[in-house]
């Protein structure tokens, strides 16, 4: 096959594809059925301008040779290196570069819907030599061409398939080449502190690095009230109530406050996206990571922060580090549902309405209960909700104690930190040799990382001593139900409801029994007794 002229002009003659044997498998192109081949590996803008620059000069070709054109297959902005996971028939999970019409193309060539395919270049239609082999297949056994206007494409004969097959594992290693260039270059600006790119952040004006004068006093707030123990998904639907929403136009959700929350951006600390994939789902759990100079400390950021590292990372100890199951979401309807538990089988008993007569909350048999203790609802609600404020407002009383005390072991901490330090001006001084250097600062590493989550602990319940509401008791039935549970489990084990003497007794709550987090005994009659 010959071409000339300019590259966008030039007509290939459609003289012939001999055999192996020597016959001619193909004399024309007239009244052949062509499928038209477009794709760009980036267009940010989708402005789709570079595959109608290719379609045009496709279609001019089809028009030269007397072919029609059967059908367009156009991938803008879709990479023919970059591999996706996918999950094959088998179950197995493999790395697979993604082209959905590039295989819609490949099965239409194989059935006869096109008798052919057009392509500008070989390097638009395959980069990855899986790709390659899997057009060769068509061509060898279907006797459907290939045709490159640039040259270069001749699938038909054992020299163009090999001429084929170089040239894709060239591109491929430019692919690669390029791809680890631009790992480097993010590994740079990532050591400087750089605003990074992509959507702006809110919080951040246009240029990524002033404060927002609205959305950043709106950050901090959320910041504060999840260091006050606010629970997520109220946070999220007090946003969507004020119509508060991100800086794309999406409403807040409880996965997309974590991740916000999770970034270090907040105080100031550069940061990176890590990934780590489960072999056996499949999944894989993405998270930020803290970028680090050489001594180990985090890397500023070339922006302004709106809360402080030591904010910041209370709020990570309240809601952790990283993606975790589930969405966070509070589902439940009843107050105690899931914190009551059965007296006399032990398993936790579920809120479930009464026809006429509120709800109750039951032990159930289809969660593997006993199905003998069912107790009113409203009743055990108002019982432990009052026991509950009593307690809070006890320790209320104790909290200027736990506040001013100091975490107790900052002297270790200082030890290990100063014992790393001499450790690394050792070895940069070559006093101590490698092994001896390496295994020793793993130790005290370990030691460091030990202490530090420690001490985040201690800072985030001091945090939330100063942040418990100054009237409890006042403000409760402001509160939405998920800021009420989350009270209940910061303060309460379980409540244990045991069995009535006989079906349609009266309340009693001498049957309830409630078991408080760091109590050696029950204090639940001195707590009423203090509330009456």
């Amino acid at each position: 096959m010959t071409e000339s002229g300019d590259s966008r002009r030039r007509t290939p003659v459609p003289a012939s594809y001999p055999h192996a044997d020597g016959a001619l498998s193909l004399t024309s192109f007239s009244g052949r059925r062509f499928g038209l081949y477009l794709r760009i590996s980036d267009d940010d803008e989708l402005t789709e301008d570079g595959i109608a620059i290719q379609e045009a000069d496709e279609r001019a070709w089809v028009a030269r040779v007397g072919g029609v054109v059967g059908k367009i297959y156009p991938e803008n902005d879709t990479s023919a290196y970059k591999k996706k996971k996918r999950r094959l028939p088998d179950g197995t999970l493999v790395w697979r570069v993604v082209r959905p019409l590039w295989e819609q193309m490949l099965a239409d060539l194989r059935s006869g819907v096109i008798e052919g395919v057009v392509v500008v270049d070989l390097d638009r239609l395959a980069r990855d030599p899986r790709d390659l082999e899997d057009a060769i297949e068509i061509v060898e056994h279907h006797r459907r061409p290939v045709v490159g206007l640039t040259g270069g494409i001749d699938l038909l004969t054992d020299n163009g398939r090999f001429t084929a097959r170089i040239l894709v594992a060239c591109a491929n290693k430019a692919s690669a080449d390029t791809a680890r260039r631009v790992r480097r270059k993010h590994l740079d600006l990532q050591a400087q502190g750089s605003t990074g790119a992509g959507p702006r952040p809110f919080g951040w004006a246009n240029d990524h690095v002033t404060l927002h004068p609205v959305e950043a006093p709106i950050s901090r707030k959320i910041c504060d009230d999840v260091t006050a123990g606010i629970p997520l998904d109220a946070i999220a639907q007090g946003l969507r109530e004020r119509e508060i929403t991100g800086t794309r136009g999406a409403q807040w959700q409880v996965s997309t406050l974590m991740s916000y929350l999770r970034n270090p951006r907040l105080c100031g600390w550069r940061s990176r996206v890590m990934s780590e994939d489960n072999p056996e789902t499949g999944e894989t759990c993405r998270w930020l990571d803290i970028v680090r100079d050489p001594d180990g400390q985090p890397v500023i950021g070339q922006w302004e922060p709106i809360i402080t590292p030591e904010q910041w990372e209370m709020i990570v100890a309240r809601i952790g580090a990283r993606k975790q199951p589930g969405n966070g979401h509070n589902a439940r309807r009843y107050l105690y549902s899931g914190i009551t538990r059965c007296g006399e089988c032990g398993r936790k008993m579920s809120g479930a309405p009464r026809s006429g007569r509120g709800y109750a909350y039951v032990c159930k048999t289809q969660n593997l209960g006993c199905g003998k203790v069912v107790r009113d609802g409203v009743k055990v609600d108002a019982y432990v909700t009052a026991a509950l404020i009593a307690k809070v407002e006890q320790e209320l009383s104790q909290a200027v104690a736990l506040v001013d005390t100091a975490w107790t072991k900052q002297g270790d901490l200082t030890y290990v930190q100063e014992q790393i330090a001499e450790l690394r001006a050792r070895y940069r001084k070559r006093e101590i040799t490698p092994d001896r250097y390496f295994d020793d600062l793993r130790f005290f590493e370990e030691e460091e990382r030990t202490l530090f989550a420690e001490q985040k602990r201690h800072t985030a319940v001091v945090a939330a001593a100063k942040a418990r509401p100054a009237n409890i008791r006042r403000e409760w039935k402001s509160y939405p139900l998920s800021r009420k549970r989350a009270i209940a489990e910061d303060y309460l084990n379980a409540v244990i409801i045991e069995r009535a003497r006989y079906k349609g007794a009266r309340f009693d709550p001498d049957l309830i029994d409630m078991q408080w987090k760091g109590d050696a005994q029950d204090t639940t009659g001195d707590l009423l007794m203090e509330a009456a």
